[in-house]
């Protein structure tokens, strides 16, 4: 008997640790012409716990195949063989498409909700984010870094707004007007609370699992194989 309440009271303590544990996450991304590196360092209970994490960015040769998907409609001179397809939209369709658009909307909102909430909770202790860039043309360079400069402080005010920053954020451009230059360092310091990551995790879920869109259109598949005459 007393054991039992010895570990139940364990587990609690335990369970009441790791949700109130802050997680530090270190991010530090790299680009610099053809360079590309982005490392992640998290720190919990103390320092105690260490991670390490470097991620692979895969660098996409510019000669290298691309996907391209065609819908060949009519092959041949023959126009008995072209593939037809006539769709009627009755009212009933244009309710179910305002009705889909509704439930997409909500769920939406929903994911967004959740995400927004977390996001909260996160407090940014460190951002830095410098760039430079050139073109070796000085009106060029000068427009773009002009175009840059409204980019991240649109990035940035989006930032601000959903997360809560402890530090005012550092972010610089340094136009090169004589040189061919693309270069980034991003550097920030995030906190959250497990206990936090935990309940969105799990909000997630029970979004995903039981609040899936329930859309009326038919899809694009089964359309496509109306009307169709089975072989015999």
């Amino acid at each position: 008997m007393y054991w039992s309440i010895a570990i139940i009271s364990l587990f609690i303590i335990l369970l009441v640790i790791i949700l109130f544990t802050k997680v530090t996450v270190e991010v530090f991304y790299y680009h610099g012409q053809d360079n590309d590196q982005l490392t992640l360092r998290i720190r919990a209970l103390f320092n105690i716990v260490k991670k390490k994490i470097d991620v692979p960015l895969i660098k996409v040769d510019d000669n290298s195949p691309t996907i391209v998907m065609k819908e060949k409609v009519q092959s041949g001179e023959d126009d008995s063989k072209a593939k037809k397809k006539v769709q009627q939209f009755s009212a009933q369709d244009f309710l179910n498409g305002l009705h889909d658009t509704k439930e997409l909307v909500i769920h939406i909102i929903g994911l967004h909700t959740i995400i927004k909430k977390f996001l909260q909770t996160v407090t940014v202790h460190s951002f830095h984010w410098h760039s430079m860039i050139g073109t070796g043309d000085a009106a060029l360079t000068g427009t773009i870094v002009g175009g840059a400069w409204g980019l991240k402080g649109v990035i940035v005010g989006i930032l601000t707004q959903y997360l809560r920053f402890q530090v005012s954020p550092d972010y610089t451009i340094t136009p090169s007007y004589q040189y061919a230059v693309s270069l980034t360092k991003v550097h920030c310091i995030i906190r959250f609370r497990v206990g936090n990551a935990i309940m969105a995790g799990l909000k997630f879920l029970r979004f995903w699992r039981g609040g899936r869109p329930s859309f009326k259109t038919k899809p694009l598949s089964s359309l496509s194989n109306e009307g169709k005459n089975p072989t015999v």
